[in-house]
């Protein structure tokens, strides 16, 4: 792999690691907040005032039925939009009223579900100084909880994956300062049809040496190099590659030759 894609390789694992950092802090902080109210607000029993959701005609509704109910909601939606009680963008909403420090709220409860009819009940905890500011007990933390696994399984494998790459990147290294340095010549020009960076793709090139201690051709196949060039522009050339010298299996073709 050339100093280009290396680079780049780290730079991708890095953010990685620090998106999945954010979301498993962003988990974190919102069950913090979430304890924070239970602890230090005031828990209320709220009543579900009115549920709105734009309505849909039945089968058994006349259209007058329809247009009536649709006036309705529309009049509805208009009333709490220019009351303050939801936002000039909501269509859907439930709606709840409760009593603080003997006063009443009327707002939106910021969590919306089928089940939640007009007429129930919800427990709420509160901002004591801010009665508006609140969370509601019953609300669904699934895409929270996801957010946080999925940042948890994001940061192992970032990390596994860091730590192999710097594991290799040490063999390399090793490889160049132990190994045996022997120039091979290039004879093939694989082009990786599966992957690409900014629409280039990557090259496979193998290469063959003549051992002469041993009378036979050794084979070296690269990994997915990004070239400068055509990779067929390389046949031919010799490259260097450091090898185990009790071990040809063990190698590294040094890239340099491709970035030029």
């Amino acid at each position: 792999m050339n100093l280009q894609a290396a680079k780049k390789k780290k730079m991708i694992n890095i953010l990685f690691i620090v998106i999945s950092i954010l979301l498993i802090c962003l988990g974190f902080y919102h069950i913090y907040e979430q304890n924070r109210y239970i602890k230090d607000g005031a828990k209320v029993i709220a009543v579900v005032e009115n549920v709105l959701v734009h309505p849909t005609q039945q089968e058994d509704q006349t259209l007058e039925e329809y247009k009536k109910e649709l006036e309705h909601y529309n009049m509805l939606l208009d009333d709490y939009r220019r009351l303050g009680v939801i936002k000039e963008s909501t269509t859907f909403a439930i709606i709840i009223t409760f009593e603080f420090d003997n006063k009443e709220y009327t707002t939106e409860l910021g969590y919306y579900s089928n089940e939640i009819k007009i007429g129930s009940t919800v427990t709420i905890y509160l901002n004591k100084d801010n009665p508006l500011d609140f969370i509601y007990d019953g609300a669904n933390n699934f895409g929270l909880y996801f957010c946080m696994i999925v940042g948890t399984v994001m940061l192992v494998g970032s990390l596994i994956f860091f730590f192999i790459d710097n594991y290799n990147n040490k063999c390399n290294i090793l490889l160049k300062d132990k190994g045996k340095l022997i120039q091979a010549e290039i004879i093939y020009a694989d082009i990786e049809e599966n992957k690409s960076s900014f629409n280039k793709h990557p090259y496979i090139f193998t290469c063959v040496y003549f051992d002469e201690d041993k009378q036979e051709q050794v084979y070296f196949t690269s990994e997915s190099i990004y070239c400068k060039n055509r990779g067929d522009s390389y046949i031919g050339k010799k490259v260097d590659v450091f090898v185990d010298a009790n071990d040809y299996k063990n190698y590294l073709i040094d890239s340099k030759l491709f970035e030029k």
